[in-house]
C-alpha cells in the first residue's frame, strides 16, 4: 500500500514537468459554462426540461417545488428551449399538459402556469 501513493506522485510530478497544459489549460481551452435559471413561481409543483442544444449538461426532466428554482449548465452560449409539464406521472400515453418558451442561456425563465411563462433578462 505504501508503494501506490509514491508511484502516483512521481507519474504526476513527471506529466506535470513534460504536459503542464495537461493539467492547467490555457484560457483558449477553458470551457465557459452558462446557465439558465428557472423558478417556479406557481403554486404547484413543476416538472421542467431544459434541451442541451449547445451541449453539455442535462436535458432530463427535473421537478422544481413551488417557490424554489434551479439552474442548468451549459458549455456554450446559445438558446435552449426551456419546457414545463403538468400531470399524472409522466408516461408516454399520460394526459400532461406542457407549455414551453425558447430563451437565450444566461436568462431566467419564469414559470407561474402554463399560460405564462415569462423569460427575464
Amino acid at each position: 500500500m505504501s508503494g501506490t501513493p509514491r508511484v502516483i506522485l512521481h507519474i504526476k510530478s513527471y506529466c506535470t514537468c513534460l504536459e503542464p497544459e495537461l493539467f492547467s489549460p490555457s484560457p483558449k481551452h477553458q470551457v465557459k459554462m452558462v446557465k439558465m435559471h428557472v423558478e417556479n413561481r406557481s403554486s404547484k409543483s413543476v416538472d421542467v426540461f431544459v434541451s442541451n442544444y449547445n451541449s453539455g449538461g442535462s436535458d432530463s426532466w427535473y421537478t422544481i417545488k413551488p417557490g424554489q428554482s434551479d439552474d442548468w449548465s451549459r458549455d456554450t452560449e446559445g438558446w435552449e428551449l426551456v419546457a414545463f409539464r403538468l400531470g399524472p406521472k409522466q408516461t408516454p400515453t399520460s394526459n400532461e399538459t406542457r407549455a414551453g418558451v425558447y430563451a437565450k442561456l444566461g436568462s431566467t425563465v419564469a414559470f407561474y402556469d402554463l399560460t405564462n411563462v415569462q423569460i427575464i433578462a
